[in-house]
């Protein structure tokens, strides 16, 4: 682990990552069955927590989630050990591992809502990113620029 890293060595131990991790791979289903080399619950895992980990370098964020990984999911091998083996896996299979995972967690969203998961024949689901750059000034503020 990088003591660089936001948080130092121990960022990557708590005990709340593997209760995450474990409950990451009970929605991850079929990305097991990609297999070799990194196989495809590693290779979302890593993915899906390097998007989370706030090292500032790539570099950081790969060892820190190899830590997590490694300690909360017990193997008989462990995942690669590469970034770039992690990135070659990932421009392989990452396309096949995406509509995997999309497919899967759209079902296990509508089992879950149940007779909720429509609202008057529409699925109730919205995401917001916006990002607003403009100074909040009050002149900015009346228009409606700055949020």
């Amino acid at each position: 682990m990088f003591r660089a890293s936001v948080g130092g060595r121990d960022a990557a131990h708590p005990l709340y990552r593997h209760t995450l991790v474990h409950a990451i791979s009970g929605l991850l289903g079929p990305a097991a069955r990609l297999c070799r080399g990194w196989n495809g619950m590693g290779l979302a895992l890593a993915a899906l927590l390097m998007s989370w980990d706030a090292a500032p370098t790539l570099a950081q964020r790969f060892e820190s989630v190899l830590c997590v990984i490694d300690t909360a999911l017990p193997r008989r091998r462990r995942t690669g050990r590469t970034y770039q083996g992690f990135v070659k896996a990932l421009s392989r299979r990452g396309r096949v591992l995406r509509d995997l995972l999309t497919a899967h967690l759209r079902d296990a969203t509508r089992r879950l809502a149940g007779l909720a998961f429509t609202i008057n024949g529409l699925v109730p689901i919205g995401v917001d990113g916006s990002r607003f750059d403009a100074p909040r000034t009050i002149a900015n503020e009346g228009l409606g620029v700055g949020g």
